[in-house]
Formats: C-alpha cells, sequence, structure tokens
C-alpha cells in the first residue's frame, strides 16, 4: 500500500511486437523485445535491453531516485541534434522484488513511441 493507502500494482505485460522509439526525429532505441510494465496511476512504460538502445547519445547524470516499489533508478540525459534531454532515460539496475521483469532495461520519458510502426498515442 501507497502512503494514501491504496494499494499500487505492478504488472509486467506481453511483449507488444516491434517497438521503435524517436526523439526529435532520431531513432534513439529498436526492439523486438521489450518488456511493458503497468503499474498503478502511470502510463504503460516500455523498458528495453541497452543492447537496442543507442548508448551512444546517453550522457550518465547523477540523479537518483527511489521508488517504494521498484527500487532505486539511475538516470541518463540524451543528446540528440545538438540538445540535451536531461534525465530522460532511466533505469533499475538492482530492482526490488516487484521490479525484477525490468532490472536493467532501460525506459524513456516523452518519445514517439511506434509499435509495429504505429505511433502510440500519450507517449
Amino acid at each position: 500500500m501507497d502512503n494514501e493507502g491504496q494499494h499500487i500494482r505492478i504488472e509486467p505485460l506481453p511483449n507488444p511486437g516491434h517497438l521503435r522509439i524517436d526523439l526529435d526525429g532520431v531513432t534513439i532505441a529498436e526492439s523486438s523485445g521489450p518488456r511493458l510494465l503497468l503499474e498503478t496511476g502511470a502510463p504503460v512504460r516500455y523498458y528495453l535491453p541497452k543492447a537496442h538502445v543507442r548508448m551512444e547519445l546517453l550522457e550518465p547524470s547523477d540523479t537518483i531516485t527511489h521508488c517504494p516499489h521498484k527500487g532505486t533508478a539511475e538516470y541518463w540525459s540524451v543528446r540528440v541534434n545538438g540538445q540535451l534531454y536531461r534525465d530522460h532515460a532511466w533505469s533499475y539496475p538492482a530492482p526490488l522484488p516487484d521490479g525484477q521483469p525490468i532490472a536493467g532495461l532501460i525506459a524513456f520519458r516523452r518519445t514517439d513511441t511506434y509499435v509495429d510502426g504505429v505511433l502510440q498515442q500519450g507517449r
């Protein structure tokens, strides 16, 4: 339960198909094996293996956050087209038990996300 007494559910979802993530017109990640995570009160998040992310576009950040359900997250900023998008990617390298399905995978915020070539709304 969270601080307001609501039950928080974290649930991995089936693979949606081929995933492509673009930022400012640049493909920053592409995967046929993403993991989706549904968390109460949050949009569905797509998590990808680092091997499917263009890590040369990511710069380590000093930002660290803690989720009481998933654990401690590390962040990266993303640099594309000369612009730095601060703390735009994150990962849980050693998650708590609820976060195990996404251990070491990377997620992104506010990107153009395509599943099987179709732009997903609200991403």
